[in-house]
């Protein structure tokens, strides 16, 4: 590893944000924290601190995430004298084994001074892949993200319930940027131009993904159209991955009367005010968890291909239904109060 030119760092920490909706309530908090310790914060967009490595005073930078295809940027912040720290934000729910692999590589690892978890699943994973090498690096410090869910959670949660929120996640198959999307952003992520992950492994990761995601959607446009006739009294939100193409869910609920795409806002806002979630292998079936939303997942019979790639603990999170007259029957029950909501998750929520 290169010797740290400058030694004598300010009591300065950055904190870059990508996705705004997503990460800046977390984000306040940590920075509120550090703060209250007297340190100095910077906190705002990504792409401005980022493009200010060399001209900013050297401090600390908490990243979101040290991913293999951004490791000339973790170069720059190291070169500029400063430390890094990391907690990827995408790690709550990842799948073992190469998932890793795309979020982290051997050379961004060595680079930071320390990598935070979520919990000690997310620990444990990591040195599946990684190593016990590593073991030193790694804390686990639960998330400012999941502190800010508890927070509201422990708010006055008895405001109006009055949707049907289902939240998709089909990047791979219904990209915002086209067929091809999700793909190149993938090689790019995992640092495939460094050599940090093959061509062969992430084309195979992508296939796979692909046919998940190509099985599932026909399910999950079928259940809107069940939900929107079965619930004609009932409003449905709802809400595509920022990453999806709006397109194929516009055309579908165009003559929907009772179905509205949402895309403002976080979805703890939707989730507040919502009676139940459909969704599948999302974060936010923890999130809703931890708000005591009830949680259902349609995950139709998978041949055994597929059925590695489903995401163990967002199905725990959920009353899992294999068909669409099983949801609309669970959903029934949840709005008329005859069934009560215990999720499997409830015992998990600590390991995440």
């Amino acid at each position: 590893m290169i010797n740290n030119p400058k030694k004598n760092r300010n009591k300065i920490l950055y904190i870059p944000l990508e996705i705004f909706d997503r990460e800046i309530d977390g984000g306040l908090l940590l920075a509120f924290e550090a703060v209250k310790r007297n340190w100095e914060v910077i906190i705002g967009s990504q792409e401005r601190i980022i493009n200010n490595i060399e001209k900013n005073l050297p401090g600390v930078y908490f990243l979101k995430h040290i991913t293999p295809g951004q490791i000339n940027i973790q170069k720059r912040i190291f070169n500029a004298g400063n430390i890094m720290f990391v907690q990827d934000q995408e790690g709550l729910l990842q799948r073992p084994g190469l998932e890793y692999k795309i979020r982290f590589s051997n050379s961004s690892i060595s680079s930071t001074k320390k990598i935070f978890f979520w919990g000690e699943q997310q620990k444990k994973d990591f040195l599946d892949a990684f190593g016990t090498k590593y073991n030193s690096k790694c804390i686990v410090t639960g998330s400012p993200r999941a502190d800010h869910w508890e927070l509201i959670a422990r708010e006055d949660n008895n405001s109006d319930k009055r949707y049907i929120l289902v939240a998709t996640s089909f990047s791979h198959e219904n990209h915002a940027l086209g067929d091809k999307g999700q793909y190149n952003l993938l090689r790019d992520v995992a640092g495939v131009k460094f050599g940090a992950n093959s061509s062969k492994s992430i084309d195979e990761y992508f296939e796979a993904m692909f046919k998940l995601g190509s099985y599932l959607i026909p399910f999950y446009k079928k259940l809107i159209l069940d939900l929107s006739k079965r619930f004609k009294n009932e409003k449905i939100i709802l809400r595509p991955h920022p990453s999806e193409s709006l397109e194929m869910w516009s055309n579908l609920t165009s003559k929907l009367d009772n179905v509205e795409i949402r895309t403002d806002g976080t979805i703890i806002d939707w989730l507040k005010t919502s009676k139940l979630l459909i969704q599948y292998g999302s974060s936010c079936a923890i999130q809703a968890n931890i708000l005591k939303v009830p949680v259902i997942s349609l995950i139709p019979k998978l041949n055994r291909l597929l059925r590695k790639y489903d995401l163990l603990f967002a199905r725990k999170a959920s009353i899992v239904c294999e068909d669409n007259e099983s949801v609309i029957s669970t959903c029934e029950k949840l709005i008329n109060g005859i069934k009560t909501y215990e999720s499997e998750n409830d015992k998990n929520l600590d390991k995440l």
